[in-house]
């Protein structure tokens, strides 16, 4: 009697123990403790009857197919709310009304620095209903951490491409450009478009860019990523070493100038955003375009073979700390792909009282069949898994041929093989930064030197990066690059 009662008491000690060291462990961690879901059967339902609630950005419908489905499948309850972006980023501390929210992914670095994200438990991301295998690197590492923790989870990321129509490529002898330097090239060939009943000469441009003031900040970091950004490099915006902006060097210089050259404003105006360039192909405007398939905002009638290929590169880098050019490795990539708008992501708050059934939601909108289902009509979204990949037209338009769907998975597939990819900053205060960017441009299109356009962008970043020296600006964007 004596052994037995003395093995119960030492039983609840050792429940009591763990139980305390658990609890030591997840506060150590930083992350509250989240427990798993298969999907919305399992419920809080008994203990917590209050929906939970989640943010919604710029996404009616996407909220309400969100909100359907889910109550229809499960007892625990959501309710999903849409905000404008405006109202969303007049005051980014109203997140913390929410359980969960859906986001355009530049905002990241805004709600990381605030502390207003969750860190997901590494646990959660290496469980096997998860399948982290198949959601492919840049969406599961380099795009949704802040330092090393894992704060928010991809929805999608479109990437930029280059579009070319195979008819006029075919009819005019030429290859697809691999460099920067032989897309200009081909430009300068097209100046005259080909002989084809297809194409309407009057409103000809060889290649259409995205030439929208919102944009131009996006298109400049897009060309220069290639001569710019290597291995060796871990900010290619700002020497994290000495604390100086880099974008008044030889590689911006050098994106610029081509930018400019290649604008086309007598036809093209400055209204143009990455879509535009889908639908001028398809009417037999252009030969190239720089952005993504569309085919939900184009003519469908149109017969054209829309090839998909990588952002031309450059086989040659500006290396900053040696102020010099150096020729590519050959185990190199001449292509930087570019990351910047749009993409989307879902975060559990840090406010969040229920994280368990947030994550809950979170892995069950992440698995295939719910992406189709429910992501593929979300604005900006993408498919994030390897075994998602061949139906990319759900996600861009029922009209993309089949040919374009296979050049696209092929590229977004190469595209995963590389160590270095560009994005614009990710951090608190990003649109400020970015300001002087898009005035750059412009001002280069009006007249000014390249050199002269970006050493205002250079003025303007050291003037911030002083001003708030003090509030860590090195030390956030580190953390927007998973150091």
């Amino acid at each position: 009697m004596f052994l037995r009662g003395q093995t119960k008491v030492n039983e609840r000690l050792l429940v009591s123990i763990l139980a305390t060291v658990l609890s030591v462990w997840f506060a150590a961690s930083g992350c509250k403790p989240q427990i798993p879901e298969q999907g919305p059967q399992n419920s809080e339902v008994t203990t917590n009857p209050n929906p939970l609630s989640v943010l919604v950005i710029n996404d009616e419908e996407f909220a309400e197919r969100l909100e359907r489905l889910w109550n229809a499948q499960s007892e625990s309850k959501i309710r999903a709310e849409v905000l404008s972006e405006e109202d969303f980023s007049s005051d980014w501390n109203q997140i913390s009304k929410y359980d969960l929210a859906v986001y355009p992914s530049q905002y990241l670095g805004e709600l990381a620095s605030r502390d207003l994200l969750l860190k997901i438990n590494p646990r959660l991301l290496e469980d096997d209903n998860y399948g982290a295998a198949d959601i492919m690197p840049h969406d599961r590492e380099k795009l949704t951490v802040w330092g090393r923790d894992t704060v928010a989870v991809s929805l999608g990321h479109r990437p930029w491409v280059l579009m070319i129509r195979e008819d006029i490529f075919e009819a005019a002898g030429l290859e697809t450009p691999e460099t920067w330097e032989e897309y200009s090239e081909v430009c300068q060939r097209l100046e005259s478009p080909p002989e084809l009943p297809e194409i309407d000469a009057e409103n000809w441009t060889p290649t259409t860019e995205p030439t929208a003031t919102d944009w131009l900040d996006d298109l400049l970091f897009a060309r220069s990523g290639s001569y710019i950004s290597h291995r060796g490099s871990f900010c290619p915006l700002f020497d994290l070493r000495k604390g100086i902006p880099l974008v008044n060097n030889a590689a911006y210089e050098k994106g610029l100038q081509e930018l400019v050259r290649h604008q086309y404003s007598e036809i093209l105006g400055d209204r143009l955003s990455p879509e535009s360039g889908w639908e001028r192909l398809l009417k037999g405007q252009c030969a190239m375009a720089i952005g993504w398939p569309a085919p939900e905002v184009a003519d469908a009638a149109s017969n054209a073979v829309i090839r998909v290929a990588p952002l031309p590169g450059s086989t040659s880098v500006f290396i900053s700390t040696s102020d010099a050019w150096r020729e590519r490795a050959d185990e190199e990539s001449i292509h930087i792909p570019y990351y910047g708008q749009p993409g989307r992501l879902i975060s559990v708050t840090e406010a969040s009282r229920r994280s368990g059934s947030s994550w809950g939601l979170v892995s069950w909108l992440s698995q295939k069949k719910n992406q189709q289902q429910i992501c593929s009509t979300l604005s900006s979204a993408f498919p994030t898994r390897y075994s998602l990949l061949s139906q990319s037209g759900r996600w861009l338009g029922s009209e993309l041929s089949t040919q374009s769907v296979q050049d696209l998975t092929a590229v977004v597939r190469a595209y995963q093989d590389e160590f270095v990819i560009m994005t614009p900053p990710r951090i608190s205060g990003s649109a400020e930064l970015l300001r002087p960017v898009e005035n750059a441009v412009l001002d280069a299109k009006a007249g000014k030197t390249p050199a002269e356009a970006l050493s205002g962008v250079q003025k303007a970043w050291t003037t911030q990066l002083e001003s708030r020296r003090e509030e860590g600006f090195i030390r956030e964007l580190e953390l927007s690059l998973g150091l």
